[in-house]
């Protein structure tokens, strides 16, 4: 089966581009959840860092108590910042989802950053881009670097090569 899927891939450098488009985008979905988390996550050890260093009646003011509820990058479920209302599988695919809800959440209908498909749509672009790079370096003439060779050879820039 992995063969076949190679032999298909290598025979359609745009159907491994799109693959590795749809792949980016997903991985552009993940991205949004790590900047959006992960400062906040930071945040809440630091705090309970400065809670046991600080002896106990200086932090009080100036350390906030850290939430009980988990938060990961995995947990709690992503939801409106707004309403706070789950978001759904169909609500979260990348860049689709954020047009056909029009930037706006499906229950409160508070807008939603554009911030979250643009890094969708730029982690896909630059995906597929790499991808069909790699895909044309490893299959041959259509890469740029034999294309440039060929060009150059038969201009007669490259010595012993070509006609002059």
């Amino acid at each position: 089966m992995l063969n076949d899927l190679a032999a298909l891939y290598s025979a359609s450098p745009v159907l491994f581009a799109g693959s590795v488009f749809v792949i980016g985008l997903v991985v552009g979905s993940f991205l949004n959840v790590v900047i959006y988390r992960l400062p906040i996550i930071l945040e809440r050890e630091w705090h309970a860092q400065a809670a046991e260093l600080l002896p106990s009646d200086d932090h009080t003011a100036t350390v906030p108590a850290v939430p009980p509820e988990r938060f990961s990058l995995s947990v709690p479920r992503s939801a409106c910042p707004a309403c706070k209302a789950p978001i759904t599988a169909l609500q979260n695919i990348p860049v689709i989802s954020w047009l056909v809800l029009r930037g706006r959440c499906a229950s409160c209908k508070a807008k939603i950053s554009a911030r979250y498909p643009v890094v969708e749509l730029a982690t896909g672009l630059l995906s597929a881009w790499v991808g069909g790079q790699a895909h044309l370096q490893a299959y041959g003439s259509e890469s740029p670097s034999f294309a440039t060779r060929t060009i150059a050879t038969m201009n007669g820039m490259v010595p012993g090569e070509g006609s002059a």
